[in-house]
Formats: structure tokens, C-alpha cells, sequence
């Protein structure tokens, strides 16, 4: 029964539907994607060396465990990664609406 109902399925031809003719929709010009600054894209890599450097120094100097110092460099980069991404969020454009 079921292959049957299939075969009528697949064999049924759909009406061709009228053509209609789209309206032509003014495109609204996209405001250019601001890039992000140089002086953003140095803070971060820069923040990055510091922190590299900053774990050689305590490791080497220190007899503080690796995994110690891991997790406790870990909460200020986490802290520093949010703040780099809030900084570049996009901002929401107030003519969509939220879903």
C-alpha cells in the first residue's frame, strides 16, 4: 500500500504555478564593515607576549607549580579575550527587529 501511495506521489506533476513578475526592491547600500583598529589588533598580541613572558619569568624564578600558574593565567586571559571581543562586537542596527 505504501509503495503504491509513493509511486502516485512521484508521478503526480505539479501545475506550473503563474509567473510572477518580482517587483524590483530598492537595495538599500550597506554601510562598509569597519575594520578593526591596529592599535586594538597590537593590545591584544601585545597582551599575549606579556603574558607568555610573564609565565617564563614566574616559572623560571619561582617555585611555583606549572599547573598552578596555568590556572591562575588563565582567568586574566579569559578576562582579556571577553573584553577584546566586547570591543569588537557589531553593533546591532536598530531597523531589525529582535526575533
Amino acid at each position: 500500500m505504501a509503495r503504491k501511495d509513493r509511486k502516485n506521489r512521484q508521478q503526480a506533476v505539479p501545475e506550473p504555478e503563474a509567473q510572477s513578475v518580482p517587483s524590483p526592491v530598492p537595495a538599500e547600500p550597506e554601510a562598509p564593515a569597519k575594520p578593526v583598529s591596529s592599535g586594538l589588533v597590537l593590545l591584544f598580541w601585545g597582551f599575549i607576549a606579556v603574558l607568555l613572558f610573564g609565565t617564563w619569568a614566574v616559572e623560571s624564578f619561582t617555585l611555583v607549580s606549572e599547573a598552578k600558574l596555568e590556572r591562575w593565567l588563565m582567568l586574566p586571559l579569559a578576562l582579556f579575550c571577553v573584553l577584546i571581543l566586547f570591543l569588537t562586537r557589531k553593533k546591532k542596527d536598530p531597523d531589525v527587529p529582535e526575533v
